[in-house]
């Protein structure tokens, strides 16, 4: 938990001063641009790859984070880029090594960042609440 909560300090802490930056790959354009607050943080975020958006294009500003999200955004921002490079095994029975973000999570637990939700299960598409932090 006192890891979880540091690297969530981290990623805030990152979140501001890259928004403070331009990034050259920063063309990305949201369906749903004009409910986005903090566009120069997004934008960012989205040109170093930590955000994608959705399928449809839209980035859903208003909706909650799934706990795979997190997974992806805190791997990120402990690990780098390479992180997508890292080997893929399934530790929890409701993510399987086809999950999107399996290698996130798998990292993830690997550092002692994230735990699951108890009988060997992670709840890759809950949200992420206040009392998971």
């Amino acid at each position: 938990m006192r890891n979880l909560k540091k690297t969530l300090c981290l990623f805030l802490a990152l979140v501001f001063v890259l928004g403070l930056c331009t990034v050259g790959a920063a063309d990305i354009v949201f369906t749903d641009e004009q409910s986005i607050q903090y566009k120069e943080a997004v934008q960012t975020m989205a040109g170093l790859g930590i955000l994608k958006g959705y399928e449809d294009g839209s980035f859903k500003p208003a909706q909650s984070l799934t706990r795979a999200e997190a997974a992806k955004i805190i791997a990120y921002v402990a690990g780098g880029e390479g992180v997508d490079n890292g080997a893929t095994e399934q530790i929890f029975d409701d993510v399987p090594t086809s999950h999107w973000a399996n290698k996130y999570i798998s990292y993830c637990y690997r550092k002692n960042i994230i735990n699951g939700v108890g009988a060997n299960k992670f709840d890759p598409n809950g949200l992420v609440t206040r009392n998971a932090v």
